[in-house]
């Protein structure tokens, strides 16, 4: 009898408390919203939406120096802030459900004094994507980093607080220095300046503290018109027609905003027309179009001819390749291959080769390139599989997305020196870094075939070629093996586990992968033109002794109309005969650190 007292007391003391409780909230110091529906969902996100709309309508004044009023109504601007907080912390919170003869109470609440919470986790976004944007910065990937300084911006004026710490730096003041620093110290200088059939082609070098700039993106006015083009890898090409092939300069405008890829980051977007978004003058520059003096090229120098197109090649390394002149044939012919864009050429140059054609053809197709330089520095170095020669210089043109790129073809060659692959770059400062990284010979080794592995998943983008992206995604184990991709049954047992309650389940990997796999055939199908590229490269390894590698990527895409940006994740082995690859995870617009799947995520147990 005395233990059934006992149980009837706690019962009773638990309902108790659940209804002071919530009581407490609906009378004390509580932002509180609640709703009732008889579909659950429905009830969960109206008293989500219900406590944003409590919160705004208190805190409205906080914000008056960092939004922009719409029709004189601060309320309303709060009120979208504050409803952008609920893809983060609201949805973390726990909620008081109720569920009575069919129907669901939801009521989601917030003490006032933890307000800051709020803040706090938009904080770490913000820190998140300002960490990244110093990676791309020190990697000399200026449109990058200008692109996440400038939406930590936005993200930042969602925050009603002067100051902005990360460490011992004040984000509010040290972005802004950041981005002028990036206007006032990049140099353009003029290396080739040629005019045929009306068309005057200007190619520039362009330098940030004296080193190529990986990546940036601005809009040059010529005539009446504007143009958006991309500096990559330290070289950019702009066209002059009419009268303005007689321009003595040239006015252009660093491009910082990205207002048209602002989906990427999902609180970006939702914060883009709400909240102050300041103009940097400093962006603008006008370029005086006087060719530099050339510079002596050092190292040996080989000249080639293919067909009426004549090609110098140099090199300032002091490794010798034994083929370097078999090499540099081939490499001349398809560079005059390239220049000619036609496909009986093609057929009839490479007609044993039915791969090569394909693969040409594609990037014909889909790429536009056209050769910019008739004299290029190049690198020739060893292989797993015999010769690469690194970087031979196109510019092309994605009309719909409105852009001109400079992108470079790394020429994969056999022990005989003839050609076997074309495939596009990563940026030319990424890969040294990543092979200055190694330890040794053999990881050096190991870490290549990383970077070829991912120079062909980017070509397949530009590509379209969805059979590779499907290999890749594949549920079994994938080997590299020389120009081509090919299953393997996987002899390891590989574990996924969280590591914290904020990461997705196994279920949400298996079913991104196939939600992924179906709307990339749609998009391959639908979109003008596509262009992907990776901002930033991360390999690390399992552990010391391990040759298991973890490859993180941020992946930047654009197509026609839409834009994505998310977290890659490659688990690689090289433990057995083959490189092996177990594990590809895509993250789309995820930026918390806490939620991101990494290297630690998987346990080897094989």
């Amino acid at each position: 009898m005395r233990i059934i007292l006992i149980i009837l007391l706690l019962v009773s003391l638990t309902s108790f408390y659940a209804y002071t409780s919530k009581e407490t909230i609906k009378t004390g110091r509580y932002y509180y919203g609640e709703y009732n529906s008889d579909d659950e969902t429905e009830a969960r996100e109206r008293a989500l939406h219900r406590l944003s709309e409590n919160i705004s309508v208190t805190i409205s004044s906080d914000f008056k120096d960092y939004i922009e009023e719409k029709d004189g109504n601060v309320r309303t601007s709060a009120s979208s802030i504050i409803n952008s907080y609920s893809n983060i912390t609201l949805r973390n919170l726990t909620p008081i459900r109720e569920i009575n003869q069919g129907n669901y109470y939801y009521l989601y609440y917030i003490h006032q004094d933890s307000l800051r919470v709020l803040y706090n986790e938009r904080k770490k976004v913000i820190c998140d994507i300002y960490n990244e944007a110093e990676k791309m910065h020190s990697g000399n990937n200026l449109a990058g980093a200008l692109q996440y300084y400038y939406y930590a911006i936005v993200m930042m004026n969602s925050i009603p607080e002067t100051n902005i710490m990360h460490g011992n730096s004040n984000l509010r003041t040290l972005i802004p220095s950041r981005i002028k620093k990036i206007f006032n110290e990049t140099v353009f200088t003029l290396i080739d300046d040629n005019k045929e059939d009306e068309i005057r082609t200007l190619t520039f070098n362009v330098t940030y503290n004296g080193n190529p700039v990986s990546k940036l993106d601005f809009i040059y006015a010529e005539r009446n018109s504007e143009y958006y083009t991309v500096v990559r890898d330290g070289k950019v090409v702009c066209k002059l027609t009419g009268p303005s092939v007689n321009y003595k300069d040239m006015d252009i405008r660093i491009e910082y905003k990205f207002s048209k890829d602002r989906e990427i980051i999902r609180e970006v977007n939702q914060l883009w027309n709400v909240v102050r978004k300041p103009n940097f003058e400093d962006n603008r520059r006008n370029i005086r179009l006087r060719k530099a003096k050339p510079e002596k090229l050092s190292g040996e120098k080989q000249t080639q001819i293919a067909g009426k197109q004549k090609y110098d090649f140099y090199t300032t390394q002091d490794n010798e390749c034994p083929i370097a002149d078999k090499i540099y044939e081939e490499a001349a012919k398809l560079i005059s291959v390239l220049s000619n864009a036609d496909v009986r050429d093609i057929a009839e140059t490479y007609a044993s080769d039915q791969f090569l054609q394909e693969k040409l053809k594609e990037i014909i197709k889909y790429n536009n390139p056209a050769v910019i330089l008739n004299s290029m520095e190049v690198k020739i170095n060893e292989t797993a599989e015999g010769w690469e020669m690194r970087s031979v210089p196109l510019s092309c043109t994605y009309k719909s997305l409105d852009k001109q790129s400079t992108e470079y073809l790394v020429l994969d060659f056999d022990h005989d020196g003839m050609l076997q692959d074309a495939n596009f770059t990563i940026f030319n400062q990424m890969y040294e870094e990543l092979v200055e990284q190694c330890s040794d010979e053999n990881e050096k080794k190991e870490r290549l075939i990383i970077i070829k592995f991912l120079e062909k998943y980017r070509t397949a983008y530009l590509n379209r070629d969805l059979e590779v992206l499907e290999n890749i995604f594949a549920e079994q184990a994938i080997i590299i093996i020389g120009r081509k991709l090919e299953f393997r049954e996987p002899p390891k047992d590989i574990e996924y586990q969280k590591l914290n309650e904020n990461q997705p389940d196994i279920e949400y990997l298996q079913m991104n992968k196939v939600q992924f796999l179906v709307r990339q055939r749609n998009i391959f199908n639908s979109q003008k033109d596509i262009h992907l590229s990776f901002n930033t490269i991360n390999i690390s390894k399992k552990d010391k002794d391990s040759r298991v590698y973890g490859v993180e990527m941020r992946q930047m895409y654009n197509s026609t109309g839409y834009s994505d940006e998310g977290h890659l994740f490659l688990l690689i082995d090289f433990e057995g005969v083959e490189p092996l690859i177990y594990i590809r995870s895509w993250q789309p617009q995820e930026w918390s650190r806490d939620q991101i799947i990494q290297m630690a995520n998987f346990k080897i147990l094989g």
